[in-house]
Parts: structure tokens; C-alpha cells; sequence
């Protein structure tokens, strides 16, 4: 009996000992410092501007799903009269709204994984189909 014994404390002190020796959890990550708000990009230049037929595909990928209906009150393309008063506003303006969201518009129309280059071309196919 006197073995018994003397092998149950031992695997209790043994099961009491590892108990305490579980690695330890890490904390989880401090939340990143926030950034500030990226600078308005320059007017694309000639070696900068999208390739050719990439605004009407990013279009029909990201774009016309609520643009070409109307959608959560999106402006219709194609719709001079509406789309007159935001082009008065300027590329640059509708580049910047479409990258930051604007009204019911997420960001890039939804899509982060757009560049700029690509909501660009998008913007810019848009206009032209709104002249």
C-alpha cells in the first residue's frame, strides 16, 4: 500500500507541475496607429493612364451592378443631365469620392482590391458614356 501511495503523489506533483509550465498566451497585438489620409494622387500622366478598354471592364465588374440601374440612388450611366453637374466637379473630385466612398458607395465601389489606376479608368469610362 505504501508503494500505491507513494506513485499517486508523485503523478499528482507531476500533473501539478506541467499544469503550471503550459506556454503562456501571448497578448494579442496592439492595434496599428492610425494612418493619415493618403494625399489627392496628381493628374495621371500620359505614362500613367490605364490601358486601353480597362475602364469598361472594371466598370462591368465592380460598377454595374448599381450604375447601370440606379441602384441606392447611384447615377445612372448614360444619364447626361445627372452626371453634367458631377462632371462640372471635376475628374479629380470623382476620382477621390469613388476611391473614399461617397452617399451609399463603399470605397472603390466595394472593391479594395481596385488601384486608384483602375477606379480611375472606371471614373473616366463613365464620364465618357454620361457626355
Amino acid at each position: 500500500m505504501k508503494r500505491f501511495t507513494w506513485i499517486v503523489i508523485v503523478a499528482a506533483a507531476l500533473a501539478l507541475a506541467t499544469v503550471g509550465c503550459k506556454k503562456k498566451e501571448e497578448a494579442p497585438p496592439a492595434p496599428a496607429p492610425a494612418e493619415a489620409p493618403a494625399p489627392a494622387p496628381a493628374p495621371a500622366s500620359e505614362a500613367e493612364k490605364a490601358p486601353a478598354g480597362m475602364g469598361a471592364e472594371v466598370y462591368q465588374a465592380n460598377c454595374a451592378s448599381c450604375h447601370a440601374e440606379g441602384v441606392a440612388g447611384a447615377p445612372k450611366t448614360g444619364d447626361k443631365e445627372v452626371w453634367s453637374g458631377k462632371i462640372a466637379s471635376g475628374i479629380d473630385q470623382m476620382v477621390q469620392n469613388t476611391i473614399n466612398g461617397i452617399g451609399t458607395m463603399p470605397a472603390k465601389g466595394g472593391n479594395p482590391n481596385l488601384s486608384d489606376e483602375a477606379v480611375r479608368a472606371a471614373v473616366e469610362y463613365m464620364i465618357e458614356q454620361s457626355r
